[in-house]
């Protein structure tokens, strides 16, 4: 499970634990630590063993997050006594008995998906984002803003942070604030004007990007996230799965989208940045951004869930 299934996940139970309702996490890796401490965490070796736990802890409903549960490694939870939700935004499809299908960027894709799932309510689009509330609280005033953001997920698995800070100071950017993790390595990152977060909690990220003027990013749930706070930015695309959310983004104006499977064109990147820094759009594309990304995902979610017997 990677940084942003973990993210949307731990979003969702927040909510849920403000409801009062008990939730657990099921998962392959060891990531008690990164969760909610009210949440009972449950770690198994396979998918088997995981479906076992689940029928043991017998819940109302079970959320599935993870790109490979069709054929076989779906059918292990169909026959779990509950109701289903899942979140697919690389349509991939799910052979687990869908009662429920969340897409953020899958607006677009409704035929498909119901081609997926024909008999399971869809939630599809950017109203479904799921988001910690703490997104939605941190905005501060446009015109307050200065700072530049720097983000590539929880791995930076295209290796993009150092080429692109330096980039960027070499252009003469300063008040630039740069998130990184234990994951990435990246112990060389001194530079001039630049300002390093290691590690941050969601409070501690969102309160980083409810300051940022232009952000630069990966292309995964964080641009969900940095849309919720009203930042323009320029979005990179890492991953194939990622793909879909930024098409749908460069639609809108006030954001950049620089493709960076294959090898990672960072000078595209920096001039990307200087276009978004210029424009004298990005008030408006600020306040465009908080209405596309309300934060009310989770709330919309729950809501759909509970409307079930």
């Amino acid at each position: 499970m990677g940084f942003g299934h973990l993210s949307r996940c731990n979003a969702l139970a927040e909510h849920a634990l403000e409801l009062g309702w008990q939730v657990s996490v099921f998962s392959l890796y060891p990531l008690a630590n990164k969760c909610d401490p009210r949440i009972a965490f449950i770690q198994s070796s396979s998918e088997f063993d995981l479906s076992d736990a689940i029928r043991r802890k017998a819940p109302d409903w079970l959320l599935l997050d993870n790109y490979l549960l069709g054929g076989i490694a779906g059918k292990v939870y169909a026959d779990i006594a509950c109701r289903k939700a899942f979140i697919d935004d690389l349509f991939t499809g799910c052979d687990a008995n869908i009662d429920l299908v969340i897409s953020p960027a899958g607006a677009a894709e409704e035929k498909r998906l119901v081609g997926l799932y024909p008999d399971a309510k869809r939630l599809l689009g950017y109203s479904y984002s799921l988001l910690s509330s703490r997104f939605r609280c941190a905005r501060t005033a446009y015109t307050q803003r200065s700072r530049v953001l720097i983000t590539f997920g929880g791995s930076d698995v295209a290796g993009l942070t150092v080429p692109v800070v330096s980039a960027l100071v070499h252009a003469g950017v300063t008040g630039v604030d740069v998130v990184i993790t234990d994951a990435m390595g990246h112990s060389e990152l001194v530079f001039p004007g630049v300002q390093v977060h290691q590690n941050l909690n969601p409070m501690q990220m969102a309160d980083l990007q409810g300051k940022a003027a232009v952000a630069i990013s990966a292309a995964g749930g964080t641009i969900f996230e940095l849309a919720c706070c009203g930042v323009p930015s320029v979005i990179c695309v890492v991953a194939d799965n990622q793909l879909q959310a930024a098409s749908e983004f460069a639609a809108n104006p006030g954001y950049e989208v620089v493709d960076c499977r294959g090898v990672p064109h960072i000078g595209e990147i920096a001039d990307a940045y200087q276009r978004l820094q210029h424009s004298s759009a990005r008030r408006v594309v600020h306040d465009a951004a908080i209405n596309m990304v309300d934060g009310l995902g989770c709330k919309r979610v729950l809501e759909a869930m509970s409307q079930y017997e």
